[in-house]
């Protein structure tokens, strides 16, 4: 029996793997797994981390919107700050919250202000349609690069790099040498290959040539670990972003060494069957909230906005009296009435710290 074959059937066992998702689905039907880059040794962590992703994306799928809308916006904050983490740069995934909301308690640093960005970029990536990536023209537009069609180390070029992203001007040297590593990271033959993988496969793959073709050190790490998240979504696996690469090597972080070819795609596996399992436990925990929210609206009269509160502070990181007025269609004071007693009650909490302006969320 060949290498596939015994890796297929020892995917095939694993409870999960052959969902709705089509985690081990491909276009031309069982995907095919790369024995150079692949350690026979790891085929336990490929199912494992395939089911995984699998149930998440069920349960996401089986979820009312207001819950997906709360999970993916928790899940890309910490996403955004574990990518910090691994490009060196501290960020805590509260501040980084309030930080986003604009209710942090001082100007963000710049530490946490290139979380914002990265955090930018993991929404726009889980905006766009997932086949809009894997070229380097759209890479691009994604990252916000702005390069000049004509000849890299033309003055009209230079005059062009203040239209970059923050994040960005500090490692450009010439706008052709980016499209040089893009264009080497996101070879077609590559991209091709890659549809022909199992999809965790496949997105280990992408951070691993990101990285060897330069783009990392010229355009940012970041931007690599969004294609590997959105990957999954791009082969049909999942309903959109649901694998968060780099909350997977939170703790771990030692391992994250895309030069290291088998033992790379081993630590990555681990990862994705790491962040797969804090995604399932996000979801649980959104649920547990709201239904302990909904049972302390019992009694309410009928016309009470509580319930469509509680599910606006579900989908949310974080939210305002001000905000739930505009989106709910209350008044401030209103708003602010029905927080106030939520947090009196000890159902919610206040993040700001603020005597005044204040900001609430469940989880």
């Amino acid at each position: 029996m060949s290498f596939n074959s015994n890796l297929n059937e020892a995917i095939g066992t694993v409870p999960g793997t052959m969902t709705r998702s089509g985690l081990q689905a491909t276009r031309s039907g069982k995907p095919e797994i790369l024995a150079d880059t692949f350690d026979p040794a790891d085929a336990p962590a490929l199912a494992a981390a395939s089911a995984a992703l699998a149930r998440l994306d069920d349960r996401l799928a089986g979820s009312a919107p207001a819950m997906v809308e709360g999970w993916r916006a928790r899940a890309f904050i910490h996403e955004a700050a574990a990518s910090a983490r691994l490009n060196g740069d501290f960020a805590d995934a509260d501040e980084l919250r309030l930080a986003d909301a604009g209710a942090l308690d001082r100007p963000p640093d710049p530490e946490l202000g290139q979380a914002l960005l990265v955090l930018q970029m993991i929404r726009s990536a889980g905006r766009r349609h997932p086949r809009q990536m894997f070229t380097p023209l759209r890479l691009i537009s994604l990252t916000r690069l702005r390069l000049n069609r004509s000849d890299p180390g033309s003055s009209d070029n230079a005059q062009r790099y203040h239209r970059l992203p923050v994040w960005l001007q500090d490692r450009l040297s010439e706008p052709g040498e980016i499209r040089a590593s893009l264009g080497k990271a996101l070879d077609p033959v590559a991209v091709e290959r890659w549809k022909t993988e199992a999809p965790l496969m496949a997105a280990a793959d992408i951070i691993h040539r990101w990285h060897d073709a330069r783009a990392a050190e010229r355009v940012g790490a970041a931007a690599g670990r969004v294609l590997a998240s959105a990957w999954p979504a791009r082969s049909g696996a999942t309903n959109g972003l649901v694998l968060m690469p780099s909350v997977g090597f939170l703790g771990h972080a030692s391992e994250y060494r895309p030069d290291r070819g088998r033992r790379w795609t081993g630590a990555f596996l681990r990862a994705s069957l790491r962040s797969a399992e804090w995604g399932l436990r996000l979801h649980t925990d959104l649920v547990l909230v709201r239904r302990r929210l909904l049972e302390s609206a019992g009694g309410r009269r009928a016309t009470s906005r509580l319930p469509a509160l509680i599910d606006r502070l579900v989908a949310v990181p974080s939210l305002s009296a001000a905000q739930a007025a505009v989106t709910l269609g209350m008044t401030d004071r209103a708003s602010r009435s029905l927080l106030e007693d939520l947090h009196a009650g000890g159902m919610i909490r206040e993040v700001s710290g603020r005597g005044s302006f204040r900001v609430y969320a469940v989880a």
